[in-house]
Order: C-alpha cells, then sequence, then structure tokens
C-alpha cells in the first residue's frame, strides 16, 4: 500500500546516478557518481522516461553509457530522472560534472540539484553550451555555487535531470549521459549556528505542566512556520537551524487549524489574531491554491499554492485538510469561518474520486489519471476519509464503500489488530473521532488501536538486542524521518533500523495514557540535550547510527497537539463531532454504542467430527456411528485424525432453555455465533442454513485460519421448542486443522444508535 507519508519530498526530478555506486570520500579529488562499467544500481524513472545501457555509440570503448528516451506531453507536464544523494555532504566539492550527447542535437533539459529543506535550483542545458546540445559527446561542468537557491549543502537529497513543457507542444526525443562526478574545493559553505532551547527540568514539572510544555512547543510549529500572507504550512523544517522551506503541506495545514484553535484556549493567541490567520487560509484556497473537482494537491508551493511537482491530487490528504477546516467551521461557529468551510467542504466530489470502484482512489494527477492504488485495506488514517465522503450532501460516496474495505488481522503474541504496522495509521483519525463507546459491525476500533500500539511497544522490547535504542521507555515506530531519509518503520512487520519516532509514543496517548507519559517522560529526560528544540521532540532518532533527525514534520507534530488536547480535555472530539456531516456520516456507517450482551451459551465440549466431503451432512439431525466426538476448541490432528489434511464436517445439537426464550427475542437483539479461529477456512450452517463463510475453498484456496468468525444467525431460523442444529464444512492445508481456537459460543446482544 502506498501511504501519503512514503512520497514525503518527491518533486519532479528524477535521479542521474547509480544508488549502489556513491563514493563520498572527501579526500578524492575526483568522486564518480556514476561507474559505467558496474551499473547495479537502482534507476527508478517518473513520467515517460527510460533509460538504459549502451555499448554501442558510448563515449569510452568497452564501458558503458546510459541512453535516456523521453516524451513529455502537454503544457507543464514534466519527465526524467532522479538519484538520491542519501543525505550526503557536498559542502566541501567545487564543482559537479558530466558527459552528454544528442541523438539528433539541440535536445533540451534542466540540471538539478535539491536538499533536505527541498530546495531546490535548476539549470538549463541551453545556458551551459551555447552551441547546443549536439550529436558528439561534450563536457559539461557546473560550479555548484550557480546552485544559488540551495540552503543546505551538509544534508542534500538528489541530483536530477528533467525535460519540462514550458510551451504546450509535445516532444520527445533521446540523449547519451556518462561520467558524473563531483570534483574540486570549496570554501566558504559553512554550517548555520545550531540554536538550542533550554527547557526546564523534569523534576520542576508536573504531569500537566510536562505535557503542557510538549503540546505548547508543538503547537507552535503552525503559528510559526507558516505564510502569513496565505496561511500554508510548510511540510517540514529545520529543528536546529533556520529555514524557509518552499513546500507547503495540506495535511500539514489540515492539522493546522485545529492547533491554532487550541492555542486560542489555552491563551497561547490571541483569538482576533487566529481567526484572522484561518480566514486567511480558507479564502486562499478557496480562490487560489490549485485543486480539481474539489481536492488539493499534496504539496503545493509555499508563495504560490500551485501544484509541487509532479505530487498527486491526494484523497486522504484532502480529506485531513477538509476535517481542519470543519473543526475550524464548529469552533468559530456562526462567523465567516463557517461559511468558507462548508463551501470549500462542498464543492469536494468524493464520487469522482470512487472513479467507479467500491472503495476510493487513493489519488490522481494529470499526467496518468487516477493512480492504481485504491483506501481498500483497513486504516485508522483513511477512516476520517470515508466520513467525510459518505457525510457529504453534495457529492458523496456510497454508504456501501464502508463495507468495501477489508479489515484483516495481524497477530503478534497476545495482540490481535487490524491495518498496517506504523503507528501513524492508527493514530489520523482518533485525531478527529473519539472511537470509546462507538462501534459498528465490523470491530471496536478503539480497542484495535490500542491492540496495535502495544504490539508496537513489544517489538521494541523483544528487540532490544538489535538496537540500542529500543526499550520498554523508548519506544514508537512509525512512518518517519530516518538517517537514509524518509521510511515507513512499524511493527511487528515494518523495515527497521533502530529508529524510533517521539511522536509515535506521545500521539498514542489516548490509546496507552501512562505508558505513552512514560516513554515522553524517559525521552526528556535522558536525551532531551540531543533530540529538543524549538517545536519540542525532533521527528525521530537512532542511537545506533548516531543520528539526530534534523527536522520537524508538520503532520507528526499535528498528532502531537490534537492527541495530547483530546486526552487533557476531549475538546478536538467534541467540537468535530458536534459537525452535521460527521454526525450523518456515523450514522450511515452504522455506528453504534458498545454492545450489551445480554446472554451467553458456551457451545465449548463435545462435537462430532467426520473426514470427508458431502453437503448432506449440512441437514443432518443426528450424527451417527460414522462420526467421532472430539472436544471443540481443539486441532483435529491431537485428536485421532493424525496428519490429516483436506475437508472435514463438524456437527452440534443443543436446545435454548424455556426461560431463555423472551430475553432471545427482545427488540434490538441479536444473536451472534462465534468461533476464535478455524484452520483454514470454513462454511457454517445453522438448521440446514448457509450463515456465513470465511476464506475460500479449493481450487481458489484462501486460508483465514487467524481470523476470528462471528455469524449473525436470524431469530426466525431457531427452534425455541425443539434441538438445533449447528453444521461447519473446514479445509485444512497443513498442520493443524479444524476448530482450533475459542471462544465457541453464542452471543446474545443488544445495540443502541448513537444520537
Amino acid at each position: 500500500m502506498v501511504s501519503n507519508r512514503t512520497i514525503l519530498g518527491l518533486v519532479c526530478s528524477f535521479v542521474l546516478a547509480l544508488t549502489g555506486n556513491f563514493c563520498f570520500a572527501q579526500e578524492a579529488a575526483v568522486v564518480n557518481l556514476m561507474v559505467p562499467n558496474a551499473m547495479q544500481g537502482t534507476w527508478e524513472n517518473r513520467g515517460t522516461a527510460k533509460h538504459s545501457y549502451i555499448s554501442e555509440g558510448a563515449r569510452t570503448e568497452g564501458v558503458k553509457s546510459v541512453q535516456v528516451k523521453y516524451s513529455v506531453g502537454g503544457a507543464r507536464q514534466e519527465s526524467g530522472f532522479w538519484f538520491g544523494l542519501l543525505r550526503k555532504d557536498l559542502s566541501k566539492y567545487g564543482e559537479i560534472s558530466f558527459w552528454v550527447k544528442g541523438e539528433k542535437g539541440g535536445e533540451v533539459f534542466r540540471v538539478g540539484i535539491k536538499d533536505s529543506s527541498h530546495f531546490e535550483d535548476k539549470i538549463d542545458i541551453r545556458d551551459l553550451l551555447p552551441g547546443g546540445v549536439t550529436t558528439q559527446w561534450q563536457k559539461i561542468t557546473i560550479p555548484l555555487s550557480d546552485f544559488k537557491s540551495l540552503k543546505n549543502w551538509f544534508d542534500m537529497d538528489n541530483f536530477s535531470v528533467t525535460f519540462r513543457n514550458d510551451y504546450g507542444q509535445p516532444f520527445s526525443g533521446t540523449i547519451y549521459l556518462d561520467g558524473l562526478a563531483l570534483s574540486g574545493e570549496r570554501t566558504g559553505v559553512e554550517r548555520q549556528p545550531v540554536m538550542k532551547w533550554a527547557a526546564p527540568e523534569l523534576s520542576t514539572m508536573t504531569d500537566e505542566q510536562f505535557l503542557d510544555l510538549i503540546e505548547h512547543s508543538a503547537c507552535m510549529f503552525f503559528w510559526d512556520e507558516a505564510n502569513p500572507e496565505n496561511g500554508l504550512i510548510k511540510d517540514n523544517c529545520s529543528a536546529f537551524m533556520a529555514d524557509a522551506a518552499p513546500m507547503a503541506s495540506i495535511a500539514s495545514v489540515g492539522f493546522g487549524l485545529p492547533a491554532l484553535c487550541i492555542a486560542v484556549d489555552r491563551g497561547w493567541l490571541p483569538k482576533d489574531k487566529v481567526e484572522e490567520r484561518i480566514i486567511t487560509t480558507l479564502k486562499f484556497f478557496r480562490d487560489k491554491a490549485e485543486c480539481v473537482h474539489g481536492f488539493y494537491y499534496h504539496f503545493l508551493d509555499m508563495r504560490s499554492g500551485d501544484r509541487w511537482g509532479d505530487c498527486e491530487l491526494s484523497s486522504i490528504d484532502t480529506a485531513l485538510l477538509m476535517a481542519g477546516v470543519l473543526y475550524a467551521g464548529e469552533y468559530f461557529k456562526g462567523t465567516e469561518i463557517e461559511k468558507l468551510a462548508k463551501e470549500l467542504y462542498d464543492r469536494v466530489d468524493w464520487a469522482w474520486m470512487m472513479d467507479s470502484g467500491t472503495t476510493p482512489s487513493m489519488g490522481w494527477s494529470p499526467e496518468k489519471g487516477f493512480l492504481p492504488y485504491r483506501w481498500s485495506g483497513y486504516t485508522s488514517e483513511h477512516l476520517v476519509l470515508y466520513f467525510m465522503g459518505i457525510g457529504s450532501t453534495t457529492h458523496p460516496m456510497s454508504p456501501d464503500s464502508w463495507s468495501a474495505f477489508s479489515r484483516g488481522m495481524n497477530t503478534y503474541k497476545e495482540y490481535r489488530f487490524s491495518g498496517p504496522p506504523a503507528l501513524f495509521t492508527h493514530q489520523y483519525s482518533h485525531c478527529y473521532v473519539d472511537f470509546k463507546g462507538k462501534e459498528d459491525r465490523f470491530m471496536d476500533y478503539q480497542e484495535n488501536s490500542i491492540q496495535a500500539t502495544l504490539a508496537n511497544r513489544q517489538w521494541c522490547i523483544d528487540n532490544m538486542t538489535r538496537s540500542k535504542t529500543y526499550g520498554p521507555d523508548c519506544w514508537g515506530l512509525t512512518a518517519c524521518d530516518g538517517p537514509d531519509g524518509y521510511k515507513a518503520y512499524g511493527a511487528p512487520n515494518g523495515d527497521n533500523d533502530g529508529t524510533v519516532a517521539p511522536t509515535a509514543a506521545i500521539s498514542s496517548i489516548t490509546f496507552t495514557p501512562e505508558l505513552s507519559i512514560k516513554a515522553a517522560k524517559f525521552m526528556y529526560s535522558n536525551y532531551k540535550d540531543k533530540i529538543w528544540g524549538k517545536y519540542g521532540f525532533v521527528d525521530s532518532f537512532n542511537w545506533d547510527r548516531k543520528w539526530v533527525s534534523g527536522k520537524y514534520i508538520g503532520i507528526d507534530q499535528g498528532a502531537i497537539v490534537l492527541m495530547i488536547e483530546n486526552y487533557r480535555t476531549g475538546k478536538v472530539w467534541k467540537t468535530f463531532e458536534r459537525n452535521a456531516n460527521i454526525k450523518a456520516a456515523m450514522k450511515l456507517c452504522n455506528f453504534s454504542k458498545p454492545k450489551k450482551v445480554i446472554d451467553t451459551v458456551n457451545l465449548s465440549g463435545q462435537w462430532y467430527l467426520r473426514a470427508g466431503d458431502d453437503f448432506k451432512w449440512s441437514k443432518l439431525k443426528s450424527a451417527d456411528k460414522e462420526w467421532k466426538q472430539v472436544t471443540v476448541p481443539g486441532g483435529w490432528e491431537a485428536q485421532g485424525f493424525d496428519n490429516y489434511d483436506g475437508y472435514a464436517w463438524y456437527w452440534y445439537g443443543f436446545t435454548i432453555p424455556k426461560e431463555k426464550r423472551a430475553l432471545w427475542s427482545e427488540k434490538g437483539a441479536r444473536i451472534l455465533l462465534r468461533f476464535g479461529g478455524i484452520d483454514d477456512c470454513d462454511m457454517t450452517f445453522f438448521n440446514r442454513n448457509l450463515v456465513g463463510q470465511s476464506g475460500l475453498f479449493p481450487p481458489k484456496h484462501q486460508s483465514v485460519w487467524e481470523k476470528q468468525r462471528e455469524y449473525v444467525i436470524p431469530l426466525k431460523m431457531i427452534n425455541f421448542k425443539s434441538k438445533n442444529f449447528i453444521a461447519v464444512r473446514v479445509y485444512d492445508s497443513g498442520r493443524v486443522g479444524g476448530i482450533y481456537k475459542g471462544p465457541v459460543e453464542i452471543k446474545v446482544i443488544k445495540e443502541e444508535a448513537l444520537e
């Protein structure tokens, strides 16, 4: 799955070189970035650019050069390739050089370098070759000082070559490249002075004061790191040095709007100034920020509001933006802000983003159309997207979409949860909606996020030998800045390298309050001098790599502010859930108050089992001598069916006591047949009627051995005056088979709709 966070920093440029062939030894006079004889690195083309390695026509006999074919469509479209510099220090080098020739001559492209703050400078090839690209090899040497916009030569992002259409006439061509290298020496490039921020000792603060310090520090990011002329808020900023990153994140703006309202409530900012800033922001999004069908591009230019690079119209980031917009409208109810908020929300065409599917697309771009990825698997991150779309009164998503995304379960030790391993995916929607006391027919979303958080922490404890960063009070794996760039860390299945993000543990405070506060205290008291700055905890750190992030990332700061405030007062939840569209969405998604269990029948014990497969067994009223008694729950392998794989049927009969009849028949009662686990897949029958199936049987076999079963039994199927029969068809492909895990029971529950 492509997360909205995994493309942080992706712009219109594309890499020119080979990831695996770097050598940045400072003492070398010339450092080759391209090693033509060892082209083993990973190239990633974007747009229509395609590369290959050629020997014929290469600059040096026996050594391959790179051939790049490109084509560019309408105005402002781009194609090209890029090469990550992986946070390298280029401050001591004087120039970058490479060789180029064209297939026909006259080819036009731009050479770019970008630093980690997302500042980028590009130089037109026509300014470097007065005679233009020819069919003969020419060497180009560019002083690094010519890239005048770059702010941080000590922390670089990429080198790029791009083909951009500025005139609207499509064009295509082929160029050849070789010999990309750094050389020379450079003086006069100095690091900006590192800024330190004093912070009180933990021993002098109460827990409330400590949380206030963290929340206040993170909150001010959204005031200080915004463009006051349009309200756009940076995607990220430097933690220890002044910068002016030119890229805004619409999700950062979304988190920023409630953060500024919180600042008013807590007396950190004056109400009139915040109101003025929010009006400016909403008017800018209404009138100037680039959008299509009411959706906004993931990243925007901080100054103009134009699309940043080739980023996509983002469905999830637009949803997070609109969540903040609606919050501001509720907070300033009866004012111009409420009217602007409604106007912005009402024009979002959520139905268009469905792209004729049952779940929404992750995004759209003018070059490629709708992205091939959908929000089709559970992540708390996208719940707010569904609420936004389903609650719309102008261009709604179908309420059926709520049931269309899958909710598969993960297991780590005793913890079971649905969703990805990165903790932010279990937090973002909870920033706005209090799921405590709310359930739908699928799950308890609050408990699910608690389980995911506990699993994340436990994984860090279990892997303390792998990393000296991890510990019982130093945990939190999520998508964040890392030693090698932005990365989606997580547990139990994340690609982890010892990096911990304070935001992950702190923003879990409404799930694991004691553990989250304890973790924040540990990080603060032990590492404050290294990881604390102007806006509180930096994004992440890694003691194995002796690395500390130099960044604050807006969406991480936002989660910290909103979740701490929810823990302290619940005000974000209360304000957001007042919105009429959100109320309507919750009802359409069939949320109810917690289920009240009014009766439970334990079905564990002696059942009957028969190997083989015959659908006539679904209609049996008794089990004959061909059936063997077994204990349920319990795998059949240990009960006389050694090494048996294939089909088998379970059978069970029971009667309902007379005194329970009225209870089961109460208005609003739901009767559920529950199995803790069946290996691999099943079809379950109640009184000869199929009531549920999990997994797929051969030939399209799909195992769901870890999934808990819960099947609804309609009241009309139940025999109150005679025996009831349960038959379960099971297929097992290996190891333990059958109904191996409890509970095995019937639960009678009552649900009450939300007001």
